[in-house]
């Protein structure tokens, strides 16, 4: 059963707030129009490329284009201007950036957590969106019916901390009406080399039984 989210200030939506973690939604970060300048910029002039994963005897296309900066340093200055605002947002910071273009309703990314084993403990995760709004869908690891269903518009933040990659997974589900492109910036906390948290047996216990995602889910 999806649940909207309740508002309880002000331009912020609180999903949850409690021990298995933060996750906030914040509309309006940037405006229409600097949202949309943001996002005809990175259309243009980010090098997109396209994954391949190995699904069973084949590989296949992600359906998604990504690029990632290991390095902030190498960051373009529009997206160290939105590193940088987030930051203040956030009170903390940021040392890797990923973008995914999703193109068409075709485009999506199946149930998933982040990999905290790489990051440092407790880390917070922001996703600034720009372009068409596009649906996401959140549920507890513990209990699926415990599902909440929110659109992603342009120019908001969707923030993840705390313990939330341990007790929840998120979605960018495939749709069947039409849709307009739609890019998603990540903002993470990766440990230095060498200093990787290492999350709790149950915790990744947990992670490996995961249930498997549906057809229309995968890659």
């Amino acid at each position: 059963m999806s649940t909207q989210l309740g508002f309880l200030q002000p331009n912020d939506w609180t999903l949850a707030d409690e021990e298995t973690g933060k996750i906030v939604y914040r509309p309006g970060v940037y405006s229409h129009e600097e949202a949309e300048t943001l996002f005809q910029l990175f259309v243009r002039e980010i090098p997109w490329s396209q994954d391949t994963v190995r699904m069973y005897d084949r590989m296949v296309a992600v359906p998604r284009l990504r690029k990632s900066y290991l390095d902030v340093a190498e960051l373009p200055e529009a997206l160290q201007a939105i590193r940088a605002r987030v930051e203040a947002i956030e009170g903390t910071t940021f040392n890797r950036v990923s973008l995914n273009y999703y193109r068409d309703q075709n485009d999506g990314v199946a149930w998933h957590s982040d990999h905290e084993e790489e990051m440092i403990d407790r880390p917070t995760i922001v996703l600034v969106s720009l372009g068409a709004p596009r649906p996401m869908d959140i549920r507890e690891r513990a209990n699926h019916r415990a599902r909440w269903h929110i659109t992603l518009e342009p120019g908001s933040l969707l923030t993840m901390s705390g313990y939330a990659q341990r007790h929840y997974e998120h979605a960018i589900l495939k749709l069947r009406e039409p849709t307009s492109p739609r890019i998603s910036i990540a903002l993470r906390q990766y440990a230095p080399d060498g200093a990787a948290h290492q999350p709790c047996a149950q915790c990744a216990g947990a992670r490996a039984r995961t249930s498997k995602p549906a057809e229309s889910e995968k890659a």
